[in-house]
Protein backbone atom coordinates (compact mmCIF):
# COMPACT_ATOMS: atom_id res chain seq x y z
CA UNK A 1 0.00 0.00 0.00
CA UNK A 2 2.72 2.39 0.99
CA UNK A 3 3.92 2.21 -2.71
CA UNK A 4 0.24 2.86 -4.29
CA UNK A 5 -0.17 6.60 -5.84
CA UNK A 6 -4.25 5.75 -5.19
CA UNK A 7 -5.99 3.32 -2.93
CA UNK A 8 -9.45 3.16 -1.91
CA UNK A 9 -10.96 1.21 0.96
CA UNK A 10 -14.49 0.23 0.82
CA UNK A 11 -15.53 -1.19 4.05
CA UNK A 12 -18.49 -3.18 4.70
CA UNK A 13 -20.16 -3.28 8.13
CA UNK A 14 -22.37 -5.47 9.03
CA UNK A 15 -25.47 -2.89 11.13
CA UNK A 16 -25.54 -6.15 13.56
CA UNK A 17 -22.18 -5.65 14.39
CA UNK A 18 -23.00 -1.93 15.67
CA UNK A 19 -25.67 -4.03 17.86
CA UNK A 20 -23.63 -6.29 19.93
CA UNK A 21 -21.70 -6.07 22.62
CA UNK A 22 -22.18 -2.08 23.01
CA UNK A 23 -20.21 -1.47 19.58
CA UNK A 24 -17.20 -3.83 20.82
CA UNK A 25 -17.63 -5.33 17.42
CA UNK A 26 -17.77 -2.18 15.58
CA UNK A 27 -14.74 -0.63 17.65
CA UNK A 28 -12.59 -3.05 16.42
CA UNK A 29 -13.36 -2.69 13.06
CA UNK A 30 -12.64 1.15 12.78
CA UNK A 31 -9.43 0.27 14.94
CA UNK A 32 -8.68 -2.25 12.05
CA UNK A 33 -9.23 0.59 9.44
CA UNK A 34 -6.89 2.71 11.46
CA UNK A 35 -4.16 0.35 10.93
CA UNK A 36 -4.64 0.54 7.15
CA UNK A 37 -4.18 4.87 7.30
CA UNK A 38 -0.87 6.87 8.76
CA UNK A 39 -2.69 9.57 8.90
CA UNK A 40 -6.88 8.98 8.81
CA UNK A 41 -7.70 13.03 8.92
CA UNK A 42 -5.50 13.75 5.67
CA UNK A 43 -6.90 10.24 3.83
CA UNK A 44 -10.41 9.79 5.36
CA UNK A 45 -12.02 10.40 1.91
CA UNK A 46 -9.99 7.54 0.58
CA UNK A 47 -12.67 5.25 2.92
CA UNK A 48 -15.82 4.27 1.60
CA UNK A 49 -18.04 2.46 4.76
CA UNK A 50 -21.31 0.70 3.59
CA UNK A 51 -23.71 -0.63 6.33
CA UNK A 52 -25.27 -4.10 5.40
CA UNK A 53 -28.12 -6.55 7.23
CA UNK A 54 -30.08 -3.11 8.14
CA UNK A 55 -33.53 -5.22 7.32
CA UNK A 56 -32.67 -8.16 9.57
CA UNK A 57 -33.31 -6.19 13.07
CA UNK A 58 -36.40 -6.36 13.52
CA UNK A 59 -37.88 -2.30 14.18
CA UNK A 60 -35.47 -0.86 11.27
CA UNK A 61 -37.45 1.11 8.77
CA UNK A 62 -37.47 -0.66 5.72
CA UNK A 63 -35.97 2.41 3.71
CA UNK A 64 -32.61 3.39 2.61
CA UNK A 65 -33.08 7.06 4.74
CA UNK A 66 -34.84 5.31 7.19
CA UNK A 67 -32.17 2.91 7.74
CA UNK A 68 -29.62 5.58 7.74
CA UNK A 69 -31.26 7.15 9.99
CA UNK A 70 -31.08 4.45 12.34
CA UNK A 71 -27.12 3.35 11.82
CA UNK A 72 -26.33 6.76 12.40
CA UNK A 73 -28.31 6.94 15.59
CA UNK A 74 -26.39 3.73 16.42
CA UNK A 75 -22.54 5.49 15.69
CA UNK A 76 -23.88 8.67 17.81
CA UNK A 77 -24.52 6.20 20.62
CA UNK A 78 -21.42 4.36 20.06
CA UNK A 79 -19.71 8.18 20.01
CA UNK A 80 -21.14 8.95 23.35
CA UNK A 81 -19.59 5.84 25.06
CA UNK A 82 -16.27 7.37 25.10
CA UNK A 83 -14.51 5.52 22.48
CA UNK A 84 -10.76 5.91 21.62
CA UNK A 85 -9.52 9.20 20.18
CA UNK A 86 -8.66 7.78 16.92
CA UNK A 87 -11.97 5.15 16.80
CA UNK A 88 -13.55 8.64 17.78
CA UNK A 89 -12.42 10.39 14.91
CA UNK A 90 -13.61 7.62 12.35
CA UNK A 91 -16.89 7.66 14.13
CA UNK A 92 -17.45 11.25 13.46
CA UNK A 93 -16.61 11.34 10.05
CA UNK A 94 -18.99 8.69 9.25
CA UNK A 95 -21.35 10.31 11.43
CA UNK A 96 -20.95 13.40 9.36
CA UNK A 97 -21.03 11.55 5.71
CA UNK A 98 -24.53 9.70 6.70
CA UNK A 99 -26.10 12.99 8.11
CA UNK A 100 -24.74 15.40 5.12
CA UNK A 101 -25.16 12.53 2.65
CA UNK A 102 -21.68 12.40 1.57
CA UNK A 103 -20.36 9.03 -0.69
CA UNK A 104 -18.34 8.24 1.98
CA UNK A 105 -21.30 6.32 3.81
CA UNK A 106 -24.00 4.21 2.92
CA UNK A 107 -26.34 1.85 3.56
CA UNK A 108 -26.90 -1.36 1.36
CA UNK A 109 -30.35 -2.66 1.20
CA UNK A 110 -30.37 -4.37 -2.20
CA UNK A 111 -34.59 -4.11 -2.80
CA UNK A 112 -34.59 -0.86 -1.74
CA UNK A 113 -31.06 0.51 -3.55
CA UNK A 114 -30.68 1.38 -7.09
CA UNK A 115 -27.82 -0.86 -7.50
CA UNK A 116 -26.49 1.33 -10.52
CA UNK A 117 -25.91 4.45 -8.27
CA UNK A 118 -24.58 2.28 -5.73
CA UNK A 119 -21.67 1.05 -8.54
CA UNK A 120 -21.12 4.83 -9.61
CA UNK A 121 -20.49 6.00 -6.00
CA UNK A 122 -17.96 3.12 -6.02
CA UNK A 123 -16.67 3.59 -9.22
CA UNK A 124 -16.22 7.34 -8.51
CA UNK A 125 -14.39 6.41 -5.20
CA UNK A 126 -12.19 4.47 -7.14
CA UNK A 127 -11.37 6.63 -9.91
CA UNK A 128 -7.87 8.74 -9.65
CA UNK A 129 -8.80 12.30 -9.25
CA UNK A 130 -5.70 14.22 -10.96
Amino acid sequence: AGRCRNLRFIILISYVSLLEDRGRAMRSILRLTRSFSKDFSKEKKSFMFIFTHTNEIQGIPDSIEGAKASVRGEIVRIMNGKPDEETLEVLKFIELSLRKNYPFANVFLPLRLDVQELVEKVHKKITPVD
